[in-house]
């Protein structure tokens, strides 16, 4: 397929314009609640609205060429059926665990409408310095201008933010760690980054730029994003890295099936035996038997409740704007719940989904997964295999992480899934200039 470079130039800035704004709303709505608060509230009261907008003028646009293109009929599905559950089925519902079930098929549409209409060599380029740009301001902020009193971020307008969202305290919980405090007196300051203001959103980021730049043998660049995922205490960063990585150098390298299947068998055993050797010691972390308990009820609760208890049954969000005694800052909620029992337990993605979808959220939750899998790429194509690598690590920890998937985070990289299943069978995935050895 030839593609026209002027217009392929400006499709390229605006996917990635969008894509480093939704990255960096915290930090955007942060300095808006601080000079500009009328209007940081109503874009904040707006943004599933305006999510809603973008994904239904990118459909239209899409139809209006005349092709309809089937790899549009599962988003669309999944969308036509959260909307269906959310008006007709639950009585729990709440816009934002609907936002947050939007996720995986709003981003796979936003990056399918670009599919075809950039040079991937182009925007692999771009996004590759972009993350190395996070990477490096983010150590900036945590090494050269972070003071325990947080003088900056208080500057910035961290604290206007907060109460603007209604949190009731002015600093995000995610910024500091007691999971070590087993072993250390004080909790941890974790890394927010300076563009992202997200401790846990900026660790799951790291993921993709780690095992591109190992791919790439790109090693100083990959120490460089360890020293930041370290400092993040960003559990799911790590094990999606490891996952990621483990993956690619067993199903990338040339290994017959056999070797295949020895290697993976080797991996799942030496994960088993570390998780099972330290498991007293990880029971200590706080969080940690949150996230496990987050899969497991939920789990557990598709036995009982095969098709789910329809959106705002489960998860954090539910948890939090659903039930009657924690006030909703912006009346979101259709219904109040009277039971905090009725909400499953958060801190898992996949559990999200079986609380609220049932043998449906199993659905939802495999489909790009396997999808992925099953996409064969060249050698050269190192940026779609970081794509792809990465995003199979992430819904590994998606098991145990309702973080795993954000709009901050990881949105970016589930836009790019299009890339890997469509963009791979044009001509425009040679290896970008950036990347050759």
């Amino acid at each position: 397929m030839i593609i026209d470079t002027k217009k392929s130039n400006i499709y390229l800035w605006i996917f990635f314009i969008l894509l480093v704004i939704m990255a960096m709303q915290n930090i955007l709505a942060m300095l808006l609640a601080k000079s500009i608060p009328s209007i940081a509230m109503v874009v904040f009261g707006i943004k599933e609205l305006y999510m809603a907008t973008i994904m239904l003028l990118m459909v239209i646009l899409i139809l209006a060429n005349g092709k309809f293109h089937k790899e549009l009929i599962i988003p669309l599905c999944i969308i036509l059926y959260l909307f269906v559950i959310s008006i007709f089925a639950s009585p729990y519902f709440n816009l934002m665990s609907l936002r947050q079930a939007l996720i995986i098929p709003f981003f796979f549409i936003f990056g399918f409408f670009f599919v075809n209409k950039i040079e991937i060599n182009k925007f692999a380029n771009l996004v590759f310095k972009f993350y190395i740009i996070i990477v490096l301001l983010g150590l900036f902020e945590r090494f050269v201008l972070y003071t325990e009193d947080e003088s900056f971020f208080y500057m910035w307008g961290v604290r206007e933010w907060a109460n603007m969202k209604g949190w009731g305290y002015e600093l995000p919980r995610s910024w500091y760690s007691t999971d070590l405090s087993s072993w250390t007196v004080e909790r941890i300051r974790r890394i927010p980054g300076l563009l992202i203001g997200d401790a846990v959103s900026f660790g799951q980021m790291l993921v993709f730029p780690l095992i591109l730049a190992v791919i790439n043998k790109k090693y100083f660049i990959a120490i460089i994003v360890v020293i930041a995922l370290v400092f993040s205490l960003s559990k799911g960063g790590i094990l999606a890295t490891f996952v990621g990585l483990s993956l690619f150098f067993i199903y990338e390298k040339k290994f017959s099936q056999g070797t295949r299947y020895i290697l993976f068998g080797i991996s799942a055993l030496t994960v088993g035996i570390f998780i099972y050797i330290i498991l007293g010691y990880l029971t200590q972390m706080s969080s940690v038997m949150l996230h496990f308990n987050g899969f497991y009820t939920n789990f557990m609760n598709l036995f009982d409740n095969p098709f789910g208890n329809g959106v705002g049954s489960g998860g954090n969000f539910a948890r939090r704007f659903g039930y009657s005694e924690i006030p909703d800052a912006f009346g979101i909620a259709t219904q109040r719940i009277s039971d905090f029992s009725v909400i499953a337990r958060g801190e898992s993605f996949l559990g999200t989904m079986l609380s609220q979808f049932g043998i449906f959220g199993l659905f939802m939750y495999f489909y790009y997964p396997i999808r992925l899998f099953k996409t064969q790429l060249r050698k050269d194509q190192t940026f779609l295999q970081g794509i792809k690598y990465t995003v199979l690590g992430l819904f590994a920890v998606g098991f145990f992480s309702e973080a795993a998937f954000t709009y901050i985070g990881t949105g970016f990289i589930v836009a790019l899934i299009p890339l890997v299943i469509m963009g791979n069978r044009s001509n425009n995935t040679s290896t970008p200039l950036l990347y050759k050895q």
